[in-house]
């Protein structure tokens, strides 16, 4: 599928669509929240 880049960029460059998903640049905090996400899917949280 084709990214498509989104406009504005006053908070994060370099934003793309991808199909349904968005997309954007790794941050400091991004292997934080994966491992947050990931444990709390682990424990059975769905919100």
């Amino acid at each position: 599928m084709a990214e498509v880049p989104l406009g504005g960029d006053r908070l994060t460059a370099g934003v793309f669509r991808v199909g349904d998903t968005m997309r954007r640049p790794r941050s400091p905090a991004s292997e934080f929240v994966r491992t947050l996400l990931s444990e709390l899917a682990d424990a059975g949280f769905d919100g």
